[in-house]
């Protein structure tokens, strides 16, 4: 029989989610987007799940932060996962969440003839 103390069996507590830029944002090519969560009882080993794609995070004490780059228009889910500083190392998990890039405003500048500024035309 194995008797392990509490501090053994500690999980990860996740705390603190924040988004850059913030969720609806609306989309931009080449953006990067961030994702923190502040993690508590870790070994340091966390990332994140991002639409089914796993991420290492990287951490400042225990604010972990990680990147997503070449994201479409649309809604997407993720979690944080983390094991814990016990022995046993114990794996856990965040709720789901979810993040949307949102569609950008269309801008279109009619130009005539291929000219590069407005053309002044007069009529008759």
């Amino acid at each position: 029989t194995l008797i392990y103390a509490v501090s053994d069996a500690e999980y990860p507590i996740f705390s603190s989610f924040t988004e850059v830029p913030s969720n609806n944002t609306a989309y931009s090519s080449g953006a990067v987007y961030r994702f923190n969560s502040t993690v508590a009882s870790t070994n340091g080993t966390v990332g994140i799940e991002f639409n089914g794609v796993n991420y290492s995070a990287t951490n400042l004490s225990s604010v972990f932060n990680a990147s997503v780059s070449n994201l479409a228009a649309g809604t997407y889910s993720y979690y944080w996962w983390g094991f814990g500083n016990g022995s046993l190392k114990n794996y856990n998990v965040s709720a789901v969440r979810s993040y949307t890039v949102a569609l950008a405003s269309q801008s279109i500048t009619p130009l005539l003839n291929g000219a590069n500024a407005n053309l002044a035309i007069t009529f008759p």
